[in-house]
């Protein structure tokens, strides 16, 4: 689409829905072009509420039309991890629906000192469980583009043998993760009416494309042997049948 193709804000992090608003009219006070304006992660409450913290976003629906009328669009990164105190944590845990492992360990990863869990995308239960919240709490607000990140498995489990998956093993799955995430979501998205997908995303495997992906180096140094590498791995991508790849301009981290 049109918009895709233009200039993308990003930063970490806007932390209030007044910061991020004001960062998209300083661009208009100065007539530079913005296309796309990304919300970060850390914008919930817990990890896996998967909404914005109304003490902090306290007018969604105001936010986004205020964008709207600068034409400019919105994009966030809901994240697929749950922390035990995440209201979604208990239904999840329930109905089965996070990763495992083969002799029932806990298939956590650490965020902040906290354990936190990971949805399974190959399983349609939690497919659709985690689209119905995004849904609720982001489409249906008019936030119609996502970062999928992270898109790839997260966990302390080191031998992928013992990682246990709905469809099968992590041996076999590890590296379709991506893929699933990615179809679940662009499939949610097409069912809702978008009909204009891009997603930004910081793994991918063979077919992502077909689910309107465009891989990112994420969290890449400022420096020119970076620069050198992900050249590179830019055209390493377009030459494995995935048209569209992402960038930070400038790198993310530096080496202070």
């Amino acid at each position: 689409p049109y918009w895709a193709s233009g200039f993308w804000q990003c930063k970490n992090r806007y932390e209030t829905q007044e910061e991020f608003l004001e960062v998209a009219r300083e661009f208009k006070r100065r007539e530079l072009p913005l296309s796309v304006h990304v919300i970060d992660y850390l914008h919930w409450k817990r990890v896996g509420d998967w909404k914005l913290d109304p003490e902090f976003w306290p007018d969604p629906e105001a936010m986004v039309k205020e964008m709207d009328d600068m034409g400019v669009r919105i994009m966030i990164s809901p994240w697929t991890l749950v922390e035990e105190a995440s209201e979604n944590f208990a239904p999840m845990q329930a109905q089965e629906l996070f990763t495992g492992s083969l002799d029932r360990e806990r298939d956590t990863v650490d965020f902040g000192g906290q354990p936190v869990y990971q949805y399974d995308p190959t399983n349609p239960e939690a497919a659709k469980y985690l689209w119905n919240r995004w849904k609720e709490n982001y489409f249906d607000l008019g936030i119609r583009t996502f970062w999928l990140d992270p898109s790839d498995d997260c966990h302390n489990i080191q031998e992928y043998s013992r990682v246990q998956y709905h469809l099968g093993s992590g041996t076999e799955l590890n590296n379709y993760f991506p893929v699933a995430h990615q179809k679940n979501i662009y499939d949610g998205l097409i069912a809702a009416g978008e009909d204009e997908v891009v997603t930004i995303c910081r793994s991918s495997w063979a077919g992502s494309q077909r689910y309107g992906v465009s891989p990112a180096a994420h969290d890449i140094k400022s420096s020119f042997m970076h620069l050198q590498a992900y050249m590179k791995a830019g055209l390493n991508l377009s030459m494995s049948g995935i048209p569209w790849g992402a960038a930070e301009i400038g790198g993310f981290v530096t080496d202070d």
